[in-house]
């Protein structure tokens, strides 16, 4: 079940997640994070505007560039350090997009 939860928040919170990567690589922008990844600028751009999905083989990618384990690469799009390791729920975080309160 947790899993799942995680898959739903990476699903729901994309920008969060390539923000988290970005910020892990020390990158100023989209277009180099593309680079890292081997993706084009264009796809990111499309994931950040929900025009398609974060899909599997890119958060792959990410794993991989940033030596992440995936529950910290979650962690980190929810504003976690990578090493806290602690069974209680996080308090939500504002979006600053919508200003709504992240489920996650």
């Amino acid at each position: 079940m947790e899993n799942l939860r995680l898959s739903e928040c990476i699903a729901e919170y994309p920008n969060e997640v390539l923000d988290a990567v970005r910020k892990q690589l020390h990158l100023k922008n989209d277009a180099a994070l593309s680079r890292i990844l081997g993706i084009s600028p264009s796809t990111i751009s499309n994931i950040r505007h929900g025009k398609i999905p974060l899909r599997s083989v890119i958060l792959v990618r990410m794993l991989e560039s940033t030596q992440l384990h995936i529950r910290d690469l979650f962690n980190l799009s929810q504003g976690i350090a990578p090493k806290r390791r602690k069974t209680e729920a996080p308090a939500a975080t504002a979006r600053k997009s919508t200003g709504t309160t992240r489920p996650c």
